[in-house]
């Protein structure tokens, strides 16, 4: 490659699942044809394979720099500063170790640009070095741009006093980390995400937050076209589901499904997919990702765990939705949804009969199908390659501005 090609990184620090990386894949692919180099960031290496089958094997994948949850007892997570101080941000000697790491990483890659998804100890590294920055995902880690960062309102409110607190004590961390770099102290914690671009990569319907004053949507990011194949047999109702292996019922969800009389295509990575075929013989295994592009004009439910980028596809293909939420993130969206008509949702811990009756239900259902098509329509002109691309363009104006 020639020395003066640009190079954009991008960054994935913390959070799980395919889509931190399936959703950039096609804006990379993009870049790539614009003549810019990119490279990768990523939390989880186990992940590397859907990087390497998109591109050479000389594509650059590194592991990133990040720090256990410390949120040992699971207490309930108010905000977003609330979650970062559990990553290291309430340790300052930690974070200033965690900069360090992430600049070592950038200058060694001599970085014109990072776009970063959930990734805010990139952020911090790249102001230390003057290196331009985009932040890209659903808007869960891009929260409303206040002196205190708003709480989620899946919990009880808590006093202006709670919040201030939490943000103090994230905020004093950070300054003393950036201030050994000789970089400036941030004003508030929301100074984090003042950069180039901020891709919102949602719908207003599927924002985490419902305060925000914004309009700067770009849309769902999501890749419908990763992974394999499938063609449904029959005309049995059609189940599709993608769910993480940590689910704590998806067995019982399995062996409710596998009494109906469905066809159910599965796919919980990380399992074992011949011992689940013996076990579950009525239904279909995958151990890889499915093209949901294949599947969509054929499935009638998915049940997954709330991950955006399957709800979005879900929806913008007018599909039913039944999500069991295994996290903050997802538990959020999930009272979205439920709230709007447009999924069913069942908790982790749900026994066997109440699944039973959630299945059937979505199995007799029409109001929610009925939303899901109003949401189709109501963005029937949205595509996601042309999405892809024209964030990619965005990526590519500001790596190449004069500095």
């Amino acid at each position: 490659m020639e020395n003066n090609m640009k190079h954009i990184v991008f960054c994935w620090e913390f959070g799980e699942g395919y889509g931190h990386i399936s959703g950039f894949i096609p804006i990379a692919k993009h870049l790539q044809t614009m003549g810019i180099k990119v490279s990768w960031i990523i939390r989880h290496l186990d992940f590397a394979h859907l990087i390497k089958k998109n591109f050479d094997e000389n594509t650059l994948i590194f592991q990133s720099p990040c720090t256990r949850n410390t949120n040992s007892n699971r207490s309930a997570t108010l905000s977003y500063s609330h979650i970062i101080s559990h990553l290291g941000y309430n340790n300052p000697q930690l974070l200033t170790n965690l900069l360090g790491t992430w600049r070592t990483l950038l200058q060694t890659l001599s970085v014109d640009l990072i776009v970063a998804d959930h990734s805010p100890s990139a952020v911090l590294a790249a102001k230390t070095l003057n290196i331009k920055s985009c932040m890209i995902g659903t808007g869960f880690f891009s929260p409303p741009r206040q002196l205190i960062l708003p709480q989620f309102d899946i919990f009880p409110p808590q006093s202006s006093n709670t919040l201030q607190k939490i943000d103090d004590g994230v905020l004093a961390t950070i300054n003393s980390s950036i201030t050994k770099f000789n970089q400036a102290e941030l004003a508030s914690v929301s100074e984090i995400f003042t950069v180039e671009e901020d891709f919102l990569c949602t719908f207003p319907e599927l924002d985490h937050y419902s305060n925000r004053d914004s309009d700067n949507y770009w849309g769902a990011r999501y890749a419908t076209n990763l992974g394999q194949s499938h063609q449904f047999k029959t005309d049995k109702y059609k189940v599709f589901v993608y769910l993480h292996s940590r689910t704590k019922n998806y067995q019982q969800l399995l062996e409710a499904l596998n009494q109906l009389p469905i066809e159910g295509l599965i796919h919980i990575p990380k399992l074992d997919v011949s011992q689940l075929k013996k076990q579950y013989t009525n239904l279909d295994f995958s151990d890889q990702p499915i093209k949901l592009s294949a599947i969509e004009n054929q499935v009638d439910l998915i049940i997954c765990n709330a991950g955006h980028g399957t709800v979005a596809a879900a929806l913008l293909s007018g599909i039913r939705l039944l999500v069991i939420p295994n996290q903050l993130e997802q538990r959020i969206l999930a009272k979205k949804l439920t709230e709007q008509g447009l999924s069913a949702a069942l908790v982790p811990e749900s026994n066997l009969g109440t699944i039973h009756k959630a299945l059937n239900f979505m199995i007799a259902d029409s109001s929610i199908k009925a939303n899901a098509a109003n949401f189709k329509n109501r963005y029937l002109g949205f595509n996601s390659e042309l999405h892809a691309e024209e964030i990619a363009k965005r990526c590519a104006e500001i790596v190449m501005e004069a500095d």
